[in-house]
């Protein structure tokens, strides 16, 4: 029996010269369309899953009444649900959205962070600062959302390993339950890479790794996955399924399934 359901939202106020998922500029009427064939595909399905993940692009783009669209299409899947994490980016959260996303059932958010560094953050595309990071997550904690996941990304150009310590230092003073840290790799179909840009020295990444191992043990965080640090009690459910080798299904352009051994992905091309 599948479990575990992951739903592509692919669009994004702006796009980040690292991403290479399938994602495409916020159109409201574009977005529209979207999803309304969204809405056919999750009204063909009959299970209640375990996990629920609304991943993206940003999934947090799509307007108040946008979203309640897509809750209503999916409402008859999450009455058994134990973990409904959504992603967010920090500039498009409003307390409107918080409020929404609570009254939804979702008891999970995966906030992008990347780093904590404001002039870093214009260098590679995001449009938010920590200024905006510290508000979003006072708004979710607000509505009742506590169980907030931070990603962030190490390697960055010119970032350097005080940077990172800062950038650790400052998140942990947020009391994050759940840590994602992903090392920067340059995407064959990024905008970092089509600018040229190079990864740093495998020395750097290394020093950068074993940091981050140190701290954030040190602060009582369990490493139970590869690039995934947790509080006690506070592991994704929804990944640990992929990493048990759990079927699961996904809905939308570019979504990945596994079923019975086999594991297919949806065509990228929107449009189609």
């Amino acid at each position: 029996m599948i479990k575990s359901l992951y739903i592509h939202i692919p669009f994004c106020d702006d796009i980040c010269g690292y991403c290479d998922f399938v994602r495409v500029g916020y159109n409201d009427k574009l977005s529209d369309l979207y999803l309304v064939e969204l809405r056919k595909d999750l009204l063909s399905l009959s299970t209640q899953y375990k996990t629920i993940y609304l991943g993206g692009g940003t999934p947090s783009s799509l307007s108040v009444q946008q979203f309640s669209f897509l809750l209503e299409s999916m409402n008859h899947l999450v009455g058994l649900v134990d973990e409904f994490t959504i992603e967010v980016n920090p500039d498009s959260l409003t307390i409107e959205k918080a409020k929404l996303y609570q009254q939804a059932g979702i008891n999970r958010v995966s906030l992008g962070v990347q780093t904590t560094n404001n002039q870093l953050l214009k260098k590679i595309g995001r449009t938010h600062t920590f200024e905006d990071v510290k508000k979003s997550i006072e708004l979710l904690k607000f509505v009742g959302i506590s169980n907030i996941s931070m990603d962030l990304i190490y390697g960055l150009p010119t970032q350097k390993l005080d940077d990172l310590e800062s950038d650790l230092n400052k998140l942990l003073s947020l009391s994050p339950t759940h840590l994602s840290l992903y090392s920067l790799t340059i995407e064959p179909n990024s905008q970092f890479s089509r600018a040229g840009i190079k990864e740093v020295s495998s020395e750097l990444e290394t020093e950068m790794y074993l940091l981050i191992q140190e701290k954030l043990i040190k602060h009582g965080f369990i490493h139970y996955e590869i690039s995934n640090y947790c509080l006690l009690g506070y592991e994704s459910i929804h990944n640990l399924s992929y990493w048990k080798y759990d079927d699961y299904l996904g809905i939308g352009v570019g979504a990945s399934s596994k079923v019975n051994h086999r594991r297919f992905t949806n065509h990228h091309n929107i449009n189609d």
